[in-house]
């Protein structure tokens, strides 16, 4: 389970759109005080509904459906980004810098045993269902019944799940892994008595062990997909107003039996949907009061000057060059890669791209820089290189590597003009704009690089078919562990997951000056196991392997910039753990809002 960022496409005519559409909003903003119509619930400094205004794509049905399961395509209540946890309560919500959980559906006293093999999930008591009826520990169980039979890879790390009684689940595992307990926490459980239609003969062939790409699996799963659900029963706050929604709007209304909704500030949340063209002229009026999107920079001064704030929480990923080391076997040399780094201002790149919300990646080590120091051992990082702009250095390693320059011309080891095609996501506006950065620093060093946009869905396929030369594509990932940025740039793109001769085809078998010889694939698969210290042990070493062979080259990190807007919401704190989340994967509003921070501003 990878968790990824996800994106609305944002074309180039954004910016004229955009540029266009704030002076007219201007206008109007002047011209209405209130900043939005009273349907919309815009009650901040006044009485009557308490509305809090968000954003999330959503599909009406019959293409979407109110499956309150995760892993059911086109489910509206489990697809909704953070607002998901204010629907259906997980276990908790991760605090990555504390790296600890705060304890939602899961009560405090769910703890790991001592051995690392044994977790224990006492679900918090006096749970209800919208319904009115008891949550319990067999709901839990259940949920992940069903979920085996959908292929959940949690199950790759769970050996057995028992029923203990109705207030406790223990998870038996196969071995210690934390990212296995984070993914039992942020299941979001479903009611049993939702898809009682099938949960019996899910509960049967999880017993059975029938293996979850049987055709009984297969058929079961089919089978849950095909229920009927007019009204979903939820366990958090919030419930979806199913009568009354539109291609663009849905609302989601107080659950009076949900956990905590006498502390929430609100009392309804309207959730408009669509790509970020359509959600900008939304928070510039006053109408989406926070928002996730990825904005260009321009918009996010327009909001700025509107007074409103700019949250930038860590994503703990973002662009980076990929090389097709079948097609270009100079790339093959370690220092020509790291005369890349050195030559590449990706500061630059990051303010171009981002603004104040793209961060050139320093390090270098398949991690985010915020990482290192929860992830990689003090001596170790100590010892790290700082892959700073440094063009004499980047210089002496191409030389170094049998590349000549001839006028303002570098020539490769074969005596061949360095020239290349890059592509990237033309539709993706930031990395696209790296791209561009990077394309000119290149040109301008004498290696030359020709920029090509193309639309996403396509470009990712040529990546992993290998047809590219350079390519911009994703590394780290949104996920407190560090397997999944490892398997971001190592795995992902390349032979492992790809077969061989496809995407770009780095020889996972490697020798390094700082450990020997490594497996890198064997060493990324074995970074998800272990107990705390093992794992620190594990993911150091493959930091400092990446740190000097550079597989791939981490561009800019991307930091959120989110506006809130001040003047119709309050309670955002001025400091917060929860600011160092990954505001994809583990959002803070949702604990703000259990918190009973939020509210709307007087």
């Amino acid at each position: 389970m990878t968790h990824t960022s996800p994106r609305r496409r944002l074309g180039r005519r954004i910016v004229a759109a955009v540029s266009a559409a704030l002076a007219s909003l201007l206008l109007l903003a002047g011209c209405s005080a209130g900043g939005g119509t009273g349907d919309r619930g815009d009650t901040a400094g006044g009485g009557g509904n308490r509305n809090f205004g968000a954003d999330q794509s959503f599909d009406l049905p019959p293409k979407g459906n109110f499956h309150t399961l995760s892993g059911v395509t086109g489910s509206i209540p489990t697809n909704l980004g953070y607002l998901k946890d204010l629907i259906m309560l997980p276990g908790g919500i991760y605090n990555w810098d504390k790296q600890e959980y705060y304890h939602l559906l899961a009560d405090e006293s769910s703890a790991l045993s001592d051995d690392g093999l044994t977790f224990t999930y006492k679900v918090r008591q006096g749970l209800k269902w919208s319904d009115g009826s008891a949550l319990t520990a067999k709901d839990v169980y259940d949920t992940f019944a069903m979920r085996y039979a959908m292929q959940q890879p949690v199950f790759h790390y769970i050996k057995d799940i028992e029923l203990v009684d109705d207030s406790t689940v223990n998870f038996m595992l196969n071995a210690p892994a934390p990212i296995a307990v984070y993914w039992i926490m942020r299941e979001r459980p479903a009611a049993s008595a939702q898809y009682s239609e099938v949960v019996d003969e899910a509960v049967q062939l999880f017993k059975k062990k029938t293996a979850a790409d049987s055709p009984e699996a297969k058929a079961l799963t089919a089978r849950i997909a095909e229920i009927k659900i007019e009204t979903p029963i939820v366990s958090g706050p919030f419930t979806i107003n199913t009568s009354a929604m539109t291609n663009s709007q849905l609302t989601l209304v107080l659950n009076k039996n949900g956990y905590r909704a006498d502390s929430i500030g609100f009392d309804t949340i309207t959730v408009y949907s669509g790509s970020t063209e359509t959600i900008t002229p939304l928070v510039l009026s006053g109408d989406v009061h926070y928002a996730t999107d990825g904005f260009p920079v321009a918009t996010t001064k327009q909001f700025e000057q509107q007074g409103y704030r700019i949250l930038r929480p860590p994503t703990y990923t973002g662009p980076a060059l990929f090389f097709n080391y079948a097609q270009l076997p100079e790339f093959q040399d370690k220092r020509v890669r790291q005369a890349f780094a050195f030559f590449l201002d990706r500061d630059e790149m990051g303010a171009i791209s981002l603004g104040e919300s793209g961060k050139g990646v320093r390090f270098l080590t398949g991690l985010s820089d915020n990482a290192i120091e929860n992830w990689v051992s003090p001596d170790a990082a100590s010892k790290l290189t700082a892959y700073d702009l440094d063009l004499n250095r980047a210089e002496q390693l191409l030389k170094e590597a049998g590349w000549t320059k001839s006028g303002d011309q570098w020539m490769t080891k074969e005596g061949k003009p360095a020239q290349y095609d890059l592509v990237f996501p033309g539709d993706y506006v930031d990395w696209a704009a790296a791209g561009q950065s990077l394309a000119e620093q290149a040109n301008a060093f004498g290696i030359r690089i020709t920029p090509i946009g193309v639309d996403s869905s396509q470009q990712e396929v040529d990546v992993q078919d290998g047809n590219f030369q350079l390519a911009i594509q994703a590394w780290g990932a949104s996920n407190p562990f560090p397997t999944d940025s490892y398997n971001a740039a190592l795995i992902n793109f390349n032979y492992p997951k790809l077969g061989e001769g496809k995407g770009m085809g780095f020889n996972l078998q490697v020798e390094t000056d700082v450990l020997g010889a490594m497996d890198l694939e064997k060493e990324v698969r074995d970074s998800a196991f272990g107990r705390p210290e093992e794992q620190v042990a594990k993911t150091t070493r493959l930091a400092q392997a990446f740190n000097e062979l550079l597989p791939v080259l981490p561009l800019v990190e991307r930091f959120g910039n989110n506006p809130v807007v001040t003047s119709k919401v309050a309670g955002f704190p001025e400091q917060s753990d929860f600011y160092l989340n990954s505001f994809y994967s583990d959002n803070f509003v949702p604990v703000f809002m259990y918190e009973g921070k939020l509210s709307p501003a007087k």
